[in-house]
């Protein structure tokens, strides 16, 4: 929760009114205005938010309680009151009778540059109601639901009001956040310092390893510290695109700015749909789309349907899909592998700092519209000059986004030096031990190596293990297998 110091700054940041800042003022100091009651279709309770430092109520699990989850682990979020004091709307009924009356909307929330009241309806519900009150619940052309009596209310104080509804919820996310629940805050669940660093390491050296890949290489750490670390976000994963109940398909990070990164640059790795032709696309085909993943649910003549895991389903048209591959906005979840990159691009990302990640991200947002086919006219010396270095990057290691880290993404020969004793052993090694009808698992291969290397009469340095898989990728290996 915001201090008084911290209040006064948010007011003077959003620049309130005093009438606004009287409102909110009024709402943070007053107790919930109604208490939320149980009936035979829905199961009310509390909700312990750490957040907020107290109890929040909600009247539904599938609906209330799943938007409190969203609130109280959103970064933007800063504060939310449930049952805030009642707001005043005032609309046609469908007689045409004016409707003028008090109504309490679900919540008020605080957001780091916004405010606004919101109300969790179901679908269902809210279709009922926009049949009985068409001026109070309206979809609009965007596809969302509003209350334009509520955001009537809103608007003068600079605020707004939002129809919050079921088919929004990412049940993915959901189920992700009550698979962590026993580890926010739990001070019972704290790694030992040196397995920490262990993942920690292993993490930043292997951009985007698959949960599944880290719970066998370090057999030592438990899942609880692997989970603690999640929560508390030491370690970052997206949790609205992977289940935590399917490691293998959930990648780690060190932070939300590596994330970025990794999906900049396999948006445009090799094997990706963007030069297919969209009507090739099957059925049960998984797409990534802005980090989300979505299955080919119909490939239809003019349009194609698109299912989230979320269980919503939409229809873009066909020319609108090819566009999207095309620019690589869209492409295919199964072949979107780190591992099919260049490995100058694999070494200079692992090895990137933290803000120069991040320094990498707003340069790609800001240099966007000009790698366009129909780019903006007249760009400054700076636009140009990154535009230069993402060609640049893009001819020689298929991806232009390492050309925007800044002092380190391009400097230096990343390429590998290795004694000729110990590439020839390392072949040997990978022909003796990894290319054979069981082929062992290449990490333990590695280490295997490594150990070869250490017994040498004079002792050898082993490459990195990015090297030893890339040497077995080289000779036609699979690099998809267990790491175990």
């Amino acid at each position: 929760m915001l201090d008084s110091q911290g209040f006064d700054n948010w007011c003077h940041a959003l620049q309130l009114r005093q009438a606004a800042r009287t409102v909110v003022e009024q709402i943070r100091q007053a107790e919930p205005s109604r208490r939320v009651q149980g009936h035979r279709k829905n199961v009310c309770g509390n909700y312990p938010s750490r957040k907020m430092g107290l109890t929040i109520q909600f009247e539904s699990h599938r609906n209330e309680l799943a938007r409190i989850y969203e609130l109280e682990h959103d970064p933007d979020v800063l504060e939310y009151y449930d049952q805030p004091p009642a707001i005043e709307l005032t609309y046609l009924a469908k007689s045409g009778r004016r409707n003028r009356h008090h109504y309490t909307p679900d919540f008020f929330v605080i957001r780091t540059h916004d405010a606004g009241w919101e109300e969790c309806k179901t679908v269902t519900d809210l279709v009922k109601l926009s049949q009985s009150s068409p001026y109070r619940y309206q979809k609009g052309v965007d596809g969302k639901w509003h209350c334009p009596p509520g955001e009537a209310y809103a608007a003068p104080l600079g605020f707004w009001f939002k129809v919050c509804c079921d088919a929004d919820i990412n049940w993915v996310f959901q189920q992700n956040i009550i698979w962590l629940e026993d580890y926010f805050g739990s001070p019972l669940i704290v790694p030992a310092s040196s397995i920490a660093q262990s993942l920690l390491t292993t993490v930043k050296l292997q951009v985007g390893i698959t949960l599944a890949e880290l719970f066998q290489q370090h057999e030592h750490a438990s899942r609880d510290d692997i989970y603690a670390l999640i929560a508390t976000g030491q370690l970052y994963i997206d949790l609205s695109t992977a289940r935590l109940a399917e490691p293998e398909q959930v990648r780690v990070f060190l932070n939300r700015e590596v994330a970025g990164a990794y999906q900049q640059v396999i948006s445009v790795a090799p094997g990706s749909l963007c030069d297919n032709h969209p009507l090739a696309i099957t059925i049960g085909m998984e797409l990534l789309w802005d980090s989300q993943t979505w299955t080919v649910a119909n490939s239809g003549m003019t349009a194609t349907g698109l299912l989230h895991a979320s269980g919503k389903l939409i229809e873009l048209p066909n020319l609108v899909l090819e566009t999207l591959l095309k620019e690589g906005k869209i492409t295919s979840a199964q072949d979107a592998d780190f591992s099919s990159c260049h490995p100058t691009i694999q070494v200079v990302l692992a090895h990137a700092k933290p803000e120069d990640i991040v320094a990498a991200n707003r340069r790609y947002a800001i240099l966007l519209p000009y790698l366009s086919d129909d780019p903006p006219s007249l760009p400054s010396s700076t636009i140009r000059r990154w535009r230069d270095h993402y060609r640049k990057a893009e001819t020689l290691y298929g991806s232009g986004y390492v050309g925007l880290l800044p002092r380190h993404g391009m400097k230096g020969n990343y390429s590998a030096k290795m004694d000729e004793g110990v590439r020839e052993l390392m072949l040997q090694f990978i022909e003796d031990h990894y290319e054979t009808p069981t082929q062992r698992g290449k990490w333990r291969v590695y280490q295997a190596f490594v150990t070869a290397c250490k017994a040498q009469e004079q002792p050898l340095t082993p490459p990195s293990h990015m090297t030893f898989f890339q040497a077995i990728k080289q000779r036609g290996g699979s690099c998809s297998d267990s790491t175990a």
